[in-house]
């Protein structure tokens, strides 16, 4: 995970289990090769069981969920969205706040500081891509620059577009805000070519999860990422 590893400073891996024995002999190969941190991908719990006696710092960060739906047609556009290429920091703020039930958050090994600034960078990215044009790719903004209270990213990727984050103003929420945003990725995804549109969540996220719902997204997979740090207690102690 190169990038992974040049934010957070440490050598991080990942992991799709396949079975005890298997998980627990590439750990330590991993482990051996000065891996930090792994994403572990997957495991059967009677596989977690096995492995929590040798790798203590074993955590269940998140059940990760995937949401896809078919564009036959371009949904409503709304004129009063903005098309975003440069962030400021208040949409910087809200992009943060679009991560706040990240698997990163439920990881006392990782600073809160350090995940705020990786979704600084996050929409930093995001922006610098849009601003190419690059294929469906770009931030839309719901409210001013200044005072943004609704985003969401549309980003490419080599499976299609996928919507990257989205985030409402706390008191902005249950106000269409969010379908708003949604109608309008699934445009831009629409005119330029593609017949589907992603999106990924936390399976404990309620609000989202309704929200893709009622936007007739359907389930089309669920993962579940455990964070096991072979070598250090978090970024603390590297």
């Amino acid at each position: 995970m190169p990038w992974d590893s040049k934010f957070f400073g440490c050598k991080v891996g990942e992991l799709r289990s396949q079975s005890p024995e298997s998980d627990a002999r590439a750990m330590a190969r991993m482990r051996e090769c000065g891996t930090d941190l792994v994403y572990w991908l997957d495991p059967c719990p009677q596989t977690v069981d096995v492995l929590r006696d040798e790798f203590a710092d074993l955590l269940l960060t998140d059940v990760k969920v995937t949401y896809r739906k078919s564009l036959t047609h371009p949904t409503a556009i709304a004129n009063d969205l903005i098309e975003c290429t440069k962030v400021t920091p208040a949409i910087e703020d809200l992009a943060v706040e679009a991560g706040h039930l990240s698997r990163f958050r439920r990881d006392p090994n990782i600073p809160a500081p350090k995940i705020a600034e990786m979704y600084r960078v996050w929409i930093r990215n995001a922006a610098a891509q849009s601003k190419l044009k690059k294929d469906a790719s770009s931030i839309l903004i719901s409210g001013t620059l200044k005072a943004p209270n609704g985003l969401i990213t549309v980003e490419s990727r080599a499976t299609g577009p996928t919507i990257g984050l989205i985030a409402v103003q706390r008191d902005a929420r249950e106000k269409g805000i969010g379908t708003q945003l949604m109608r309008q990725a699934e445009s831009r995804a629409f005119f330029a070519g593609h017949s589907t549109l992603t999106v990924v969540t936390q399976k404990c996220n309620a609000a989202a999860t309704h929200l893709y719902r009622s936007c007739h997204y359907e389930l089309c997979g669920e993962i579940t990422v455990f964070h096991v740090w072979l070598r250090h207690p978090g970024l603390a102690g590297i």
